[in-house]
Parts: structure tokens; sequence; C-alpha cells
């Protein structure tokens, strides 16, 4: 935090002891100067100098309070600001002071509140309905933050900063064009603003222009070389061109963060180099990094054991970032069979009639595209937002739920004649829950469909590219000791993966 704001009023009708005014008042000149300059224990040494004189200076107890804050004192500059704000309440600035600080604290409803005195006080505050928007935005409520990151542009038009944050909102929704038009006009205002920049690489790689992302990370970059999110950027940038040793030594530049660590264990891996990719996972751990996440990619790599499914936070932000592309990578990309094979299945064991259908790990709906014929009811569960949002506009389904598979699952009783699975146990090694809870949520003799790939010895297994497999052996047991009877386990080639096939199983059970 700057000394922006530093307090210089006139001391004169302020209560002080008898003949200390004039030195009071040159210290107050004098701390505030040596402020200025950055030499800040030397000013901190004058204003309590005063504070000694005089416990409630306004302009010690907030310029003090903004030193504080310089230094990442936040607690002790809380205090102050406070206490100067207790001493004049009307003064915008010490509200603002204030609200910025909390905001640093995380406190972002009591953040929140400050800045909404300060418009009371000021209406055309411009920095304050900024500030206000980045607390709403930090609390969740986004469209509240537009409107005031708005507000502050309305009456500021010059002001970049809230261009950034509306960006930040916008490429959070996945409306990257919005937010890479907030990035461009920020840059037209301030053109030396790095962040700008390599936010708008951010955008513009999730877009696929590669090329036009490393561009904006590198003029990032060329502003503030030590800007580690510009290098992770410009990592991840190269890392997708597939220039894996530019992108090493991008990520090398930002080894201060976790996710440059988890990019370089992510290159290390496809290049085979396992051992350097655990050290590498490793580092992200000691970095601040997801332990869950990261310990489900070292099991991946044999170097710690393997959990019993993947971490749902994972799951849920992969398909979240992949939606919009799902589909078509999917079917043209991954030639992805198994809503064909298990619509086949299906048809030549079950009687032909209309059947409450259940979709267990949705996704965008294309597996219910191909079951909606059959279906008195069609309803969908999954973990992702994002794949839910597309699987609505298919307007087949009669109920989709956002929420993890099991738990779903145990809030039904008996509901549905099917429940079909298609690639969902790949992110599932322990099966049993599934198999029990199935089993609640079917009808008397109703069928549970799913595909798995193959495991050729232990009941399941997670292989390096971070998905289980199972083997035949280990549904037919579960199938006995959760009371199914297996119709069908069939082989077949569910994908490719590549360019080579994956081999998989296509299950039918029956309730018993």
């Amino acid at each position: 935090m700057s000394a922006f704001g530093l307090g210089d009023r006139n001391t004169a009708g302020q209560a002080r002891r008898p003949g200390n005014f004039a030195t009071t008042a040159q210290n107050v000149h004098s701390a505030i100067a040596l402020h200025r300059q950055g030499r800040l224990r030397e000013a901190e040494q004058l204003y309590r100098a005063v504070l000694e004189v005089n416990e409630s200076d306004f302009d010690c107890l907030h310029n003090l309070g903004l030193l504080h804050a310089q230094e990442s004192r936040f607690d002790d500059a809380v205090g102050l600001l406070r206490a100067g704000a207790r001493q004049d309440p009307r003064s915008v600035e010490a509200h603002n002071s204030l609200a910025n600080v909390l905001a640093k604290l995380q406190r972002h409803d009591e953040a929140a509140a400050g800045f909404r005195i300060a418009i009371t006080l000021k209406p055309d505050f411009a920095e304050a309905h900024h500030n206000l928007g980045n607390a709403l935005a930090m609390q969740g409520r986004s469209d509240e933050a537009v409107e005031h990151h708005e507000q502050a542009l309305a009456l500021r038009p010059d002001y970049a900063d809230p261009h950034v944050k509306l960006g930040n909102i916008r490429k959070e929704q996945g409306r990257l064009a919005e937010a890479a038009a907030h990035y461009r006009k920020a840059l037209v205002i301030h053109p030396g603003l790095a962040e700008a920049q390599f936010r708008l690489g951010d955008v513009l790689g999730k877009q696929g222009r590669i090329s036009d992302a490393t561009a904006c990370y590198q003029r990032a970059l060329a502003l503030e070389p030590d800007r580690a999110e510009a290098w992770l950027g410009l990592g991840n940038a190269f890392e997708q061109a597939q220039r894996y040793h530019d992108a090493i030594a991008a990520y090398e530049k930002a080894s201060g963060l976790a996710e440059a660590w988890l990019g370089r264990a992510r290159i290390l891996k496809r290049l085979s180099r396992s051992q350097e990719a655990v050290v590498a996972y490793r580092r992200a751990l000691v970095e601040g990094g997801d332990s869950e996440v990261i310990r489900f990619f070292l099991a991946s790599l044999g170097a710690e054991p393997a959990p019993a499914a993947a971490p749902n936070r994972l799951i849920s932000t992969v398909y979240d970032q992949h939606a919009g592309y799902y589909d078509q990578h999917m079917l043209r990309t991954l030639k992805y069979r198994i809503p064909d094979l298990l619509l086949d299945a299906v048809v030549r064991l079950l009687p032909i009639h209309k059947l409450d259908i259940l979709d267990l790990g949705c996704g965008t709906g294309l597996l219910g595209a191909r079951f909606h014929p059959l279906a008195r009811t069609l309803s969908g569960v999954d973990i992702s937002p994002k794949m839910l949002e597309l699987a609505r506009q298919r307007q087949i389904y009669d109920n989709l739920t956002c929420g993890e598979l099991v738990e779903f699952l145990q809030a039904q009783t008996k509901e549905f004649d099917l429940a079909v699975a298609a690639d969902v146990f790949a992110y599932i090694g322990d099966l049993s829950g599934v198999f029990r809870e199935a089993r609640g949520a079917l009808k008397s003799g109703g069928f549970f469909g799913f595909s798995v790939e193959v495991s050729e010895g232990q009941d399941f297994v997670l292989r390096p590219n971070l998905r289980y497999a199972h083997s035949a052996a280990y549904l037919e047991k579960l199938s006995q000791e959760h009371g199914f009877v297996v119709e069908a386990i069939d082989s077949k080639v569910l994908r490719r993966e590549n360019g080579d096939d994956v081999a998989g199983h296509i299950a039918i059970l029956r309730r018993g």
C-alpha cells in the first residue's frame, strides 16, 4: 500500500498540551516529509512523538496507519486507522484507507461497509466505488461488483483499474470476448499496465490464440520482468504450443508459484521423466499447492498410495474449463463411442417401453441425447456446473442436478428403471459405494449400465493419465456383493488416446 492520502492538516484548534504546539506542528510536517521520502523508521518515530503529546491527532493516526500498512503490519494499521476515523467520522479518506486495509486482511464484509460509508460521504468518489467492487467480487457478489466498477468508470472514464477488474469478472463467467475488450480498454488508458497485458494473454490463451497470448505475456514481462504471473502465463502458452524447453524455462522464472511447478511436472511427465516430475510435484506442495490434488498426481506416478477416487474439485475444474469444446474433442479427436455402445447393449437387453432413466455424470448430454427416445423421464447429475449448462440447452432432461454422484444416489429410493454412466468410473477407483447406492436408486429389476477401462490384473488401478481402470473380475465380485445379476460385460474399444485404441468393458447389470 502506498502513502497515498497522507494528511497534513492545519494543527491549530486541536487540543494539545500548552507550549507544545510549535514543536508538535513541526514534527507532523517533518514526519510527513520523511514518510514521502520513504524514510519510514524516522517518520514513525516522529508520528509517535506527536501522539505522545496528543493521542487523538488525526493526521498522525491516519498516516502512521498507512505506514504500517505499507510494511504489511495490517493489524496495527487497522487499530490506528480506526482511531483516526473515530476522530473524524466525516473523513472520506479515513474510511477508504481503513476499508482498504480490512480488504488486505480478507475481512471483506467490513471492508465493503467502510467503502459504502466513504461513498455516502462522497458519492462521486470513483476510487471508493472501484474498491467496493473489489470487495463485493471477493464475496462472490459479481453483479453488484460490476455495478460499482461501472460507476467508477462513469465518474472517471480515464480510470484503467476498473476495466481490469471487469475483465477478471467476465473471464470467470466465461464471457471471454467481453473480458478481452475490458483489458484492451485498460491498455488504451494505461499502455504500461502489465496486469492488463498478462490477463489479456490469459483470455487469448483460453480462446486458443496461443501466439497472440504469448506476445501479451512478453509485453507484460518487458514492463515488469519479475512478474511471476506473467512468467506462469508464458509457460502455459509455450506448453500449449508444445515448446516444452521454453515452457520449463518460463516456469522456472515463476518458481514461487505452485502452478509453475505443476506445469513443470506436467511437461516432465509427458516427456517420461517421471522421477523429475515427482520432484516438481513435491515442490508444488511446498509452495502451497492443493495437497489432495497433488497427492493424486503423485499417486498416478506410483509415488503415493492411490486414493479411492479423484478429487471432486479437480474433476469439476477440469470439466468446467473444457466444457466449451468438450463435445467436439470427444467425438472428433478421441472418436468417443461409449454412448452408442451403451445404447446398443441396453436395447438388446431391456424391454422396449418408456423408462425412468438416470444419467450419472451426464456432462453435456451426449449420452442423454442417445437415451432420450427411450425415456418417460430423463434425469441427470454432474459435478461440473458449466457442463450442466450445456446439457440444459439440449432441452431433453426433466431434471438436472449439480452434485457428487454417490451423494446424489443416496437421496434416491427405487426411482429409476435404468441408471447409466458413460466414462464416469475413470475417475472413481473403489466402486463399492457406487454399486451400493445405485442398487438403492433402482426399481426392482432395474438395470445399471456403465463403461470402464480395462485393468488386466488388479481390481482397479490409477494410471499415469490420471484415469482409473477396472477388471471384469472386480465388476463381477461387486455385482455379487451388492445384489446385481450380470447380464453382460463386453470388451469394446471405447475411444482413442494419443493415436491408440483404449480398451474397455461395457457392463449391463440387473438389480436382483
